[in-house]
């Protein structure tokens, strides 16, 4: 993602200041440096600091020094903790730092560079309460060059995976709160790549590019995941439901397929699979996975309640082709809906949907008068 037009003026309007590529100091020049730049020295000496080995860099290049460069990266960061040149200090400081450990032979002092990131973070954090779009996209910038930091740490060999995973949940939080979808997913698939995966957070990237993108990029995305991570409910039934509203029953099916195996015999699960194969269109596996629901609790409100009405809904389907068959349904409906008032008597939607079972029941006992009559 490019920078914010306000940051890019900064780093080119600094452009004299920061001088050339950070490539070079000599050890007299660093000795010097080192005495103006610190934590606990005055904006104005690191400043100078700062200018003193850019300018070495710019008249001797040749002399590449590691601890020349993270010094000068340190000096980069602390003008950006200062504010006033805020992100392009800290881009100019990590490219500094990046060019020392390219080389090898020196032991860097973290303590600058850990204040640089916690300045990187709280900065990316302020996503949250950014009031215009440019403030979100500041929140952006700093959200990835929090993650260049940690390409850094990985450099290093001192890198952590899980405050790695953090500041890509980060940067995926970031970029929402901007609008910028696309980069939210493919910093949500590397944050998945390396073992970091958040439910959560995926269905928020795969909603937010239903609504700027296209249903089919959502699908796109959410398919990778669900095939990826088959055991998450919440994954599943998001998935699901997208499929369904854009009639994509087929991926649905699949997909629930797959997930199927994650599923317990419990009563939850059982309910769960049941509603899935009744909104895809295969009655009787829904039918089974009821049955099995009720054998956890025969006089459940719920499982009898819907398993009655699926039965009730088989039946009036088949009943042309099948009336025998259609009939037995609506009798094993019609014990479902009587225990339910046994134990809910005065609940109107079991009494309703009894009354069109037994409206159903003598409707086909008269179809079948009527067939036996004498012509």
């Amino acid at each position: 993602m490019s920078s914010p037009s306000k940051i890019v003026s900064i780093v080119l309007g600094l452009a004299c200041f920061f001088s050339a590529p950070a490539m070079a100091q000599s050890e007299k020049t660093v000795n010097k440096a080192e005495k103006l730049i610190g934590p606990d020295e005055s904006v104005e000496n690191v400043r100078r600091g700062f200018q003193m080995l850019s300018d070495e860099l710019r008249d001797k290049p040749e002399q590449a020094s590691p601890a020349g460069l993270w010094l000068r990266g340190d000096a980069a960061a602390l003008l950006a903790l200062d504010e006033k040149t805020g992100l392009a200090s800290a881009l100019v400081a990590l490219e500094s730092y990046e060019r020392s450990v390219q080389m090898a032979g020196y032991e860097r002092e973290m303590e600058v560079f850990a204040r640089l990131e916690a300045y990187l973070h709280d900065r990316a954090q302020s996503h949250d309460a950014a009031k215009t779009q440019a403030e979100a996209l500041e929140a952006v910038e700093a959200s990835l060059l929090y993650l260049r930091a940690d390409e850094i740490r990985v450099a290093l060999d001192l890198s952590r995976p899980v405050e790695r995973a953090r500041r890509h949940i980060l940067a995926v939080s970031a970029s929402l709160s901007a609008g910028d979808v696309r980069a939210a997913r493919k910093q949500f698939e590397e944050l998945d790549a390396m073992g970091g995966f958040i439910e959560e957070l995926a269905i928020e990237v795969a909603r937010k590019l239903e609504e700027q993108d296209s249903p089919h990029q959502a699908f796109l995305f959410m398919l990778a995941m669900q095939e990826r991570h088959p055991s998450h409910r919440a994954l599943l039934r998001a998935f699901t439901d997208l499929c369904l509203q854009n009639g994509w029953q087929k991926e649905a099916r699949e997909a629930l397929e797959k997930s199927v195996p994650f599923y317990k015999k419990t009563y939850e699960d059982q309910m769960q699979l049941a509603g899935y194969y009744d909104a895809l269109g295969e009655p009787e596996k829904a039918v089974t996975h009821y049955e099995n629901a009720l054998q956890h609790a025969p006089r459940g409100f719920d499982a009898n309640f819907l398993y009655a009405g699926l039965l009730q809904r088989i039946a009036e389907a088949e009943r042309a082709k099948d009336p025998e068959s259609a009939k037995r349904r609506l009798e094993r409906a019609r014990l479902s809906l009587l225990l339910i008032l046994e134990s809910n008597p005065d609940s109107k939607d079991a009494q309703m949907a009894l009354k069109a079972v037994d409206d159903g029941l003598a409707g086909g006992d008269q179809d079948g008068a009527a067939e036996d009559a004498p012509q």
